[in-house]
């Protein structure tokens, strides 16, 4: 494997190439890790008018609120100025997963999974809280974290 670092002071935004014969399970996982490095890897919320910076790693979950976005960190509840599904994006897919439109929970944090008697998917949190998968996540949920 080659690797060079080519200095260009006109380059605008950093980029990175990577050449391979054919697509595999290693390099797909090589693309995730460099997005996470190049990425944010701090978030910023706020509360109540203060404004506050944590380690993506230290969010246990992400939910929609009357329409505003919040995160959950260690118990307390922060406002995020990003969309659901720009968070979707920008969170490392190893950590954390989306369960349905509105939440996106740390993967660490989820206690278990449980169905409910009326079919729906409870996932249970190490908090105690109970939130609920949508069908269509969980399936995208069982097919990629649970094979």
């Amino acid at each position: 494997m080659k690797v060079a670092l080519i200095v260009d002071e006109k380059c605008q935004e950093v980029s990175v190439l990577v050449n391979v014969p054919k697509r595999t399970l290693f390099f797909d996982h090589l693309m995730i890790k460099i997005r996470r490095l190049l990425n944010e890897q701090q978030l910023d919320v706020q509360r109540e008018g203060e404004l506050f910076s944590f380690e993506i790693s230290d969010i246990d979950r992400v939910f929609t609120d009357n329409k505003n976005v919040f995160c959950m960190v260690r118990g307390e509840k922060y406002r995020i100025r990003k969309r659901i599904y720009e968070l979707a994006n920008l969170l490392p897919v190893d950590l954390f997963f989306q369960i349905s439109q509105s939440e996106i929970v740390n993967r660490h944090f989820v206690e278990k999974f449980s169905l409910s008697k009326t079919g729906l998917y409870q996932v249970i949190l190490k908090d105690g809280e109970c939130t609920y998968a949508s069908r269509r996540f969980m399936y995208k949920i069982k097919k990629e974290y649970f094979k």
